[in-house]
């Protein structure tokens, strides 16, 4: 069993090519992609028109939820990669049903197992930027919670948005700011 349907959240009014061959490849694998993003207005008429192949029954692009509006407050001080962290934890702690999350830069060869995955990332570093204390860190590529574990996982992802929430006004925000990832890494290690 897999799933055929994951979440991502884009930030631009356009997309790359490499964003475009990840989200073309899940169509292949006949995965709809739900891409959320803050610019989806734009977004929605750059896609269609600039890659008018993509299968229109399997992308469907949609603006943030009022509800995360509603919870996180002001988002408008954060820089993209914040939003992205915040977002995804949004809706693994909202979710009332099985739901997958993928990074727009995931590239997937076959189908992505039905299963409860944090992923984590470990890209090979070296010379002065090898990790001396860190071997493996977690870095979301995928988020994906089934029926079984959902009351855990929904419970750990309030927990990383409580801190989150609760720090975000005494944090300084800057382009390649991974705060929030460090507080879910944090948290993480306590489960």
């Amino acid at each position: 069993m897999a799933f055929n349907e994951v979440f991502m959240y884009w930030q631009q009014d356009d997309i790359d090519l490499h964003t475009y061959l990840c989200i073309y490849q899940l169509q292949k694998l006949n995965v709809k992609v739900v891409l959320y993003s803050p610019s989806f207005f734009s977004l929605q008429l750059n896609l269609f028109d600039k890659y008018n192949w993509f299968h229109e029954e399997l992308l469907t692009i949609k603006e943030l939820p009022a509800d995360f509006y509603q919870y996180i407050g002001n988002i408008n001080y954060l820089v993209s990669a914040e939003v992205a962290d915040l977002f995804r934890f949004y809706m693994m702690a909202f979710t009332e049903k099985p739901i997958c999350y993928v990074d727009t830069d995931e590239y997937f060869i076959k189908e992505i197992p039905y299963k409860t995955m944090l992923s984590s990332e470990h890209c090979q570093k070296l010379g002065a930027f090898v990790p001396k204390y860190r071997i493996n860190t977690p870095n979301i590529g995928v988020l994906s919670v089934v029926e079984e574990d959902l009351p855990n996982i929904k419970k750990f992802f309030k927990e990383v948005l409580d801190k989150c929430k609760k720090k975000m006004n005494s944090i300084i925000h800057t382009k390649n700011n991974t705060f929030f990832m460090k507080i879910y890494q944090d948290i993480l290690k306590k489960y």
